[in-house]
This record gives C-alpha cells, sequence and structure tokens, in this order.
C-alpha cells in the first residue's frame, strides 16, 4: 500500500469504513432477525465481531495516516513529537536495557544533530494495538496522530467497560454472565459513533499537518 497524496489517504480510509459499516449493518440485521432462542450465541459472536472492527479500523486509519507521512520524507526537525517517536522507538527500547554510554551518546545526537535527516518512518508498525485496544491504548494512537482526545473521554467506559469487557470475556471464556442481549443495539451504535470520530480526526489530522512540529 502506497499512498502518496491527501485524496489517496481519504479513500483508502473511507473505503474500508464502508466495507466494515456494511458488514456491521448486516450483522445487526442477522441479530435482530434471529429467534429468541439464539440471540444468546448470536449477541456472544456479534460482540467479539463489533470489537474486531473497532480494533480493525483504528489500525488501519492510523497505519494509512503514518504511510502518507512517510512518503512526505520530511527531516526529524519538522515531525512532530508523536511520529519521532516511532522513528525512535527501537532505540528508546534500547537505552533500557543497556550501560553502554555510545548508544545513550548516539541517542544524544540524534536528538542535538540530526535535525535535517530524513528518517524511514516505520509505519507498518507504527500502529500498535496489542489486541487490546482500551482507551490508553487509543489515546496513544492519537497522540502519534496528533488527535485531540478530548472527545473522546465521555467514552472511555463504553471503551472500556462494555465493549472491550463483553469482547474479552466471551473470547476468553465463551460466555458473559454479565452481558446482556438487550444491550447490543446499544453497542452496535457507540461503535458505529466512534469509527465515525476516528475516521473524521485521523483525516483532519492530516488535512491540518499535525505530524509537522
Amino acid at each position: 500500500m502506497k499512498i502518496r497524496s491527501l485524496l489517496e489517504l481519504d479513500e483508502a480510509i473511507d473505503r474500508d469504513l464502508a466495507m466494515r459499516k456494511r458488514a456491521l449493518t448486516s450483522l445487526k440485521f442477522a441479530f435482530e432477525s434471529s429467534r429468541e432462542h439464539e440471540r444468546d450465541v448470536i449477541g456472544y459472536g456479534a460482540i467479539c465481531v463489533l470489537y474486531a472492527h473497532w480494533e480493525g479500523f483504528v489500525k488501519h486509519a492510523g497505519s494509512c495516516f503514518t504511510n502518507y507521512v512517510s512518503r512526505l520524507r520530511l527531516p526529524f526537525g519538522q515531525l512532530s513529537n508523536g511520529i519521532v517517536a516511532i522513528c525512535i522507538r527501537s532505540q528508546l527500547k534500547g537505552l533500557r536495557s543497556t550501560n553502554k554510554i555510545s548508544l545513550n551518546r548516539d541517542f544524544v545526537e540524534l536528538l542535538r544533530d540530526r535535525t535535517t535527516e530524513k528518517p524511514v518512518i516505520p509505519w507498518q508498525s507504527a500502529i500498535e494495538t496489542y489486541d487490546n485496544l482500551n482507551s490508553d491504548v487509543l489515546f496513544e494512537i492519537l497522540t502519534i496522530v496528533g488527535c485531540d482526545t478530548v472527545p473522546y473521554l465521555t467514552m472511555t467506559t463504553f471503551i472500556d467497560e462494555k465493549l472491550l469487557h463483553h469482547r474479552n470475556s466471551i473470547a476468553h471464556n465463551g460466555h458473559d454472565h454479565d452481558f446482556d442481549v438487550a444491550d447490543f443495539p446499544a453497542l452496535h451504535a457507540g461503535v458505529l459513533s466512534l469509527l465515525e470520530q476516528v475516521r473524521n480526526d485521523v483525516q483532519n489530522a492530516a488535512h491540518l499537518r499535525r505530524f509537522e512540529k
């Protein structure tokens, strides 16, 4: 995948979101048309699919963003702190496990003297969800992209205690005694709202060049 323009970025994100929305619409129809004795089983599966599209879209949108930024070939000195952080993440990890002054010196040199160097942005591994996209992980991703996290603060309970909690219980145990199938429509609507919010914020961040210092 090569994203070389804002138009290609918008199209890649919109295309992926449209596919997911169609799938979620079919999922809701299957749930609503199921028989009473089938509701629990279908509801359990539906929660896992809801979460999969939530995690999958956030990772896809974030990867499209970092892919686009990588094609611009901007130097360190022009990149935002979030983008620089993903460029030097491997070095930061290395510093925590070594006593070698040379490595520390190289890191200091990077910060001081290599502002005109154009880094290779590891866009394919830049966005990590750790298979557990809770609100803390989401905020880390939004920070990398340069999105405002404030609009998501009211959704932390929904993300952590509703969507993720139910998904983890079902995926790990095969059941969830806390899940009421009557809550599925609200969970479905909440995920759709979040997907739209992420789409808009990532695209705006690119258009407003939030990847620049």
